[in-house]
């Protein structure tokens, strides 16, 4: 005995310019999320110049700097959410 659901879905948003128009966002932001932290890896030997650390320990400042946009993304994309017209709680 099989106990799926799938949930009933209209064919006039799987058709919506809007859905695609996300989608083409979200992949935007992907593609900028990876290319911000390659430029961070690129600028390793400058970072550690200016802080005269070895390039071992560059390593955890790019760390932290991508771990300080993901909880940018996280909390802009959650106040989105309340933000928006119909947004829940």
């Amino acid at each position: 005995m099989s106990l799926s659901y799938t949930a009933p879905v209209s064919q006039e948003g799987l058709a919506s310019p809007r859905r695609y128009l996300a989608v083409a966002l979200l992949l935007l932001a992907v593609v900028l999320v990876v290319l911000d932290g390659a430029i961070a890896n690129v600028a390793l030997p400058s970072i550690a110049l200016s802080l005269q650390a070895e390039a071992d320990n560059t390593v955890w400042v790019v760390s932290a700097y991508q771990l300080a946009v993901l909880v940018a993304i996280l909390h802009v994309g959650r106040s989105a959410r309340f933000t928006a017209p119909g947004g829940s709680s």
